[in-house]
């Protein structure tokens, strides 16, 4: 590599890091169906709105190119290209599908998570790949069943309690909680007064009893209370 692609190359990896610094949080909201549970997930325009203008700002630009290779093969070429230079980094993705239908639906999948690559964009994870490969509906394969059904106990101690918020398409704002127990157990809830429960917990540095139920997007928070350490009595919250 020659002096000046070098400094091509540290420009766009500058740029880049530049817009992903300004690029916001990415709301997993469309509704996606496997048929053996349902998820959430950032579809292309979501992600567009997102990263559209720190990638103009800093002279950025993705551009996905569909290729044939030799041996028949359909590919989705992917590039982030620093456009002054046209230095670029790459991502090749096969796309599957018998059908057009099957064909296209691989062919978004593969640019929505060709964007997030190349950026280094953290988006909710989506299980639409399920079919992608053979264009026909497939039950659930990277999330496993709950062993058990039905309220379930945890106890030990709680490390933090951290929050986000946001606004749901209805306008209705909404804060989930996250209870991280000290052996890295999550809980969620969007109760506050559970939320403040724990956080008391936390403080006292007691040990806490969780009740919670499996969800498909994790552990749901159902009830919680402490005992003291020491003798193990009940903390009046």
């Amino acid at each position: 590599m020659s002096d000046q692609n070098h400094k091509d190359f540290v420009d766009l990896l500058a740029a880049r890091a530049a817009a992903r610094a300004e690029i916001p949080v990415i709301i997993a909201k469309e509704i996606g169906d496997t048929g053996g549970h349902k998820y959430l997930y950032a579809d292309l325009p979501a992600i567009h709105e997102k990263i559209g203008q720190p990638l103009r700002t800093h002279g950025m630009s993705i551009v996905h190119t569909p290729t044939l290779d030799g041996d028949g093969t359909l590919r989705l070429v992917s590039r982030l290209y620093h456009d002054a230079s046209g230095v670029y980094l790459e991502s090749v993705l096969p796309v599957f599908g018998d059908t057009p239908q099957a064909v296209g639906k691989s062919l978004t999948y593969n640019r929505r998570y060709a964007t997030a690559c190349l950026l280094d964009l953290v988006v909710d994870e989506d299980d639409d790949a399920a079919s992608v490969e053979t264009g026909e509906r497939k039950p659930e394969r990277t999330r496993a069943a709950p062993a058990t059904t039905g309220p379930q106990t945890w106890r030990g101690t709680i490390a933090e309690i951290t929050h986000k918020s946001g606004t749901s398409a209805k306008g209705k704002k909404w804060t989930l909680y996250t209870i991280v127990g000290a052996d890295g157990t999550k809980f969620g809830t969007f109760d506050a007064g559970h939320a403040d429960v724990a956080r008391s917990i936390c403080e006292n540095k007691a040990v806490a009893t969780i009740t919670w139920e499996q969800e498909a997007k994790g552990r749901k928070l159902m009830n919680v209370s402490g005992a003291g350490e020491a003798d193990d009595e009940e903390i009046p919250f």
